[in-house]
């Protein structure tokens, strides 16, 4: 990859980590369906590990035209070792 394109990848993924970090702070919402994929029996995902993965995970995925508004997808891994994938919508300031 062209060095110059590499940085320009890099420097939009830290823009979106940062307002991803930025809508975190101010308040972060589940939807319905978010509780419910949560909730399932062999997943039992907790609201302290989503926080975990948008604090430490990493931008994997940034989408610009999705029909829910603007969203990013974090990887990471929570300290019991669990790896999970979030998609965070609607990162724009309102």
């Amino acid at each position: 990859m062209n060095p110059l394109l590499e940085q320009e990848y890099l420097n939009k993924i830290k823009k979106c980590k940062e307002k991803i970090l930025s809508a975190y702070i101010k308040k972060v919402l589940f939807t319905v369906h978010a509780l419910n994929q949560m909730n399932l029996s062999e997943r039992m995902i907790s609201k302290d590990e989503v926080y975990e993965i948008i604090e430490n995970g990493e931008v994997i995925g940034e989408y610009k035209n999705n029909t829910q508004g603007y969203s990013c997808l974090i990887s990471g891994k929570t300290i019991e070792e669990r790896f999970l994938r979030i998609r965070k919508n609607n990162l724009h300031d309102k």
